[in-house]
């Protein structure tokens, strides 16, 4: 893979942006909208070590279970660095150097489309996936095609498309089987399940 890292890497970075979302200086309707934003992003990046984890290795159910976590612990944290100007600044950075690196590994494509996922907006992460998988960056491709299956599966599509199965097999050296996709592909839905209840979202999805 092009971009092979470890799902420990990630959960730094993830740690890292949602201390800055949760930092709560807004008051009236923008404070809420920032509040909404923030749980939209923290499990938008919950969801985004998820697919990491299907793309560059590691326990996808772990990967979850900890991304489901990391939304109930950052409001402690957050409040500790809430201080002043330089520290605000500070964790801006480190913000940005996090989303860069969950970026470079999966492309802003399928990162955009996971935040349509976890907000139920299936067409609209369908189309993000679609957009990955034809780009040249095989592990940007391969997050799409895993996006489009998750997204397909979450909604409730009865047939799980043998395209984007095989697709997924010749892309992941590390995949021999249709089993092991559906395999992996059930996690990630738990996975994803569990991420928008500990985000008090919607978890199924409801027409």
């Amino acid at each position: 893979m092009i971009f092979r890292k470890t799902v420990e890497d990630i959960t730094v970075g993830l740690v890292s942006i949602l201390c800055i979302f949760m930092l709560s200086a807004c008051t009236g309707q923008t404070g809420k909208r920032a509040t909404q934003g923030a749980v939209t992003g923290a499990a938008a990046g919950a969801a985004s070590g998820v697919v990491s984890a299907l793309i560059f290795g590691g326990d996808v159910g772990d990967a979850a279970a900890r991304g489901a976590a990391w939304g109930a612990s950052t409001g402690a944290v957050s409040g500790a660095i809430a201080g002043s100007r330089e520290d605000r600044a500070a964790q801006k950075i480190q913000q940005n150097d996090a989303v860069a690196k969950l970026k470079a590994g999966i492309g802003e494509d399928a990162f955009a489309g996971l935040n349509a996922l976890v907000q139920c907006k299936h067409p609209l992460a369908i189309g993000y996936a679609k957009t990955a998988q034809e780009l040249d960056n095989r592990d940007f491709a391969l997050a799409g095609l895993w996006l489009e299956l998750i997204a397909n599966a979450d909604q409730g599509t009865a047939d799980i498309s043998q395209t984007l199965v095989t697709g997924i097999i010749k892309s992941d050296p590390e995949i021999s089987s249709d089993t092991e996709v559906k395999a992996k592909m059930d996690k990630a839905l738990t996975g994803l399940a569990n991420i928008r209840r500990e985000h008090n979202m919607d978890v199924t999805c409801k027409k």
